[in-house]
């Protein structure tokens, strides 16, 4: 990348740079917190902040500020009940089930547990701004354990990343991605809903929720052992509604959320953590221009190792001939159309 900028839109890109390193910083203090923060007694929300606080041992003044901002000012106390009430909580209680390497079980949030409740939202400085939760009681969730790893679980963040394709879904609708079972569940209980076709490629998956929950759950409900993209691809227009959730995280979701574009989904959809892997783009994106800012030499993009160093070579070499006169175009080559845009390029 190049860049002809004014001294304004030069200094206005290095505040996005700035941005962006805060946002990775923050997101792995925060893994540090989910991990290790483990307040014994905490009487109010400000006693929990101080504590926090004091786990990050931050104490310089211009810390505070970024840790208020980021972290602070986005903490709240959550109600258990938000699980407890919930219609699939309340009429899906498997038993402690098991298929070759994976079982249901069930964790629990310890007390003062921090943890994030939903996907985050970007504001227009593009900061990424957390909703972060905690009980203030031991709260149990079902979870899926691969060699008795966490594999997947019904948390509030599930939940809550979840809602909107639930309020949404309608007529003959398509999941990719089966799990626990939450999405199927919750919409074949829709009026609006006709009929519940699950993808899934993993047969254990299939086999442990088939013991276990679908005995609890409405007969619109259909599960086929297949790829789900490739199914999706050929009998998009059969279905009128399309909901993807076939990763754990954004970095993972990557890959998928590309196969996905491939197919060319005219339908009305939902891609679980979409915002989440936009952004995820978004930070390469940027770290490209910061590396180029500083003109570091092209050869650290040869060789790729990892799926995240091959995204990294990947765009850069879509993007290392382009050349930004104005902030404006920056803010527009970041944009969420102009990413879906590149990923779309990028095949491999």
């Amino acid at each position: 990348m190049k860049f002809k900028l004014s001294g304004q839109d030069l200094g206005k890109l290095k505040e996005l740079i700035e941005t962006n390193s805060i946002n990775q910083s923050i997101s792995s203090m925060l893994l540090d917190a989910y991990v290790y923060f483990r307040p014994k007694h905490i009487s109010g929300l400000d006693e929990y902040i101080d504590k926090l606080k004091s786990f990050f041992e931050i104490e310089e003044l211009e810390d505070i500020k970024l840790f208020n901002h980021f972290i602070g000012e986005n903490i709240r106390l959550e109600d258990s009940n938000c699980l407890i009430n919930n219609e699939y909580y309340k009429n899906i209680r498997p038993a402690t089930v098991k298929s070759g390497k994976y079982q249901i079980v069930y964790d629990s949030y310890k007390p003062f547990e921090l943890f994030s409740s939903d996907d985050f939202e970007i504001n227009q400085k593009y900061e990424e701004m957390n909703k972060l939760r905690f009980f203030d009681k031991e709260t149990k969730f079902l979870t899926i354990t691969e060699d008795n790893e966490t594999w997947m679980s019904i948390t509030p963040n599930e939940i809550h990343t979840m809602d909107k394709a639930v309020k949404e879904a309608h007529g003959k609708v398509l999941a990719l991605g089966l799990g626990l079972g939450y999405f199927p569940y919750m919409v074949s209980n829709k009026v609006e809903v006709e009929s519940v076709t699950v993808i899934e490629l993993n047969r254990e998956i299939i086999d442990l929720f088939n013991k276990s929950i679908k005995p609890m759950i409405n007969n619109k409900v259909k599960i086929i052992n297949d790829d789900g993209y490739k199914h999706l691809k050929e009998y998009q227009n059969k279905y009128d509604y399309i909901f993807v959730d076939t990763y754990h995280n954004p970095v993972d979701g990557l890959q998928d959320y590309k196969r996905f574009l491939d197919c060319n989904v005219k339908k009305e959809h939902f891609i679980w953590l979409e915002n989440s892997i936009i952004q995820y783009a978004r930070r390469i994106l940027i770290s490209l221009m910061e590396e180029s800012l500083n003109q570091v030499d092209e050869k650290i993009y040869l060789n790729p190792r990892t799926d995240e160093d091959r995204l990294y070579t990947a765009l850069y070499n879509l993007t290392k001939e382009k050349v930004f006169t104005s902030y404006s175009e920056i803010n527009n080559f970041i944009s969420k159309e102009n990413i879906v845009s590149l990923l779309k390029e990028n095949r491999s």
